[in-house]
């Protein structure tokens, strides 16, 4: 158990001096000192943990989410003082809840959220954070449809993913719907009984999905129907710019 520690550690610390510079597999384990299965079963665990998140196949590694929320660099609090002028501004465009998630081991965690009386909740990872399934909200659908197909299908049999935010008890027609919103880059759930909207985005840094952006909207309030999500979309593409380097 102490040398699972140990190369946790190691390969944690491979990250120090470039934490912006993504690893491969095979670089971790050269850097870490260990064999190729050995570094596989770690970065795996690791990965679900959300100490380091994939960024695809073959593309390799960068901290994740819980890597950040232990230290005081933390991107994620950059990435709420950046977005929180456009999350306001969303919030006055008749939107009846705006909220800023990340996926954080598995899971989604709240990072901001304003809702319809104009509460403002900040969240940091703490045991009273908000934390859900991925699959039973739609910005965990838009996260997870960036995640490779490996990864979601772990996560499916963990988190008993056949009772999901789409009602899709199959694997491979949940696949074929997440390629959908990958593909389109967003995603829009109508909700024609209560006469509203669930919006969401991916919010990418240099390329690469950190968040999800979600908005609720109240159709009555609305005289054109689309503008929930385009709000939605152009909101979650101005912030994208904000944290990134050069423009998506």
């Amino acid at each position: 158990m102490i040398q699972v520690i140990e190369r946790f550690d190691r390969i944690l610390r491979s990250f120090s001096e470039q934490p912006d510079r993504a690893r491969s597999l095979g670089e971790l384990a050269e850097e870490a000192g260990i064999s190729g299965p050995a570094c596989a079963n770690i970065v795996r665990t690791m990965t679900e943990l959300g100490y380091l998140r994939s960024l695809g196949k073959r593309r390799g590694y960068l901290p994740g989410p819980t890597a950040f929320f232990l230290f005081a660099a933390n991107p994620y609090r950059y990435l709420m003082d950046a977005a929180r002028p456009e999350l306001e501004l969303l919030a006055q465009q008749n939107t009846n809840f705006v909220i800023l998630v990340c996926e954080d081991g598995g899971c989604r965690r709240e990072l901001f959220c304003i809702s319809d009386t104009t509460i403002i909740q900040v969240r940091d990872r703490n045991p009273n954070a908000l934390v859900l399934n991925l699959f039973r909200c739609s910005t965990g659908i838009i996260l997870l449809s960036r995640m490779e197909e490996s990864r979601i299908r772990r996560l499916w049999e963990i988190r008993n993913g056949e009772n999901n935010f789409l009602s899709e008890p199959d694997f491979r027609t949940f696949l074929k719907k997440l390629k959908r919103y990958r593909d389109q880059g967003w995603g829009a759930f109508p909700d024609p009984v209560h006469r509203r909207v669930t919006c969401a985005a991916p919010i990418f840094q240099n390329g690469h999905v950190i968040a999800a952006l979600g908005t609720i909207s109240d159709l009555t309030r609305q005289a054109d129907p689309e503008l929930p999500i385009r709000n939605c979309r152009s909101t979650a593409e101005r912030i994208s710019k904000l944290i990134s380097d050069s423009p998506e």
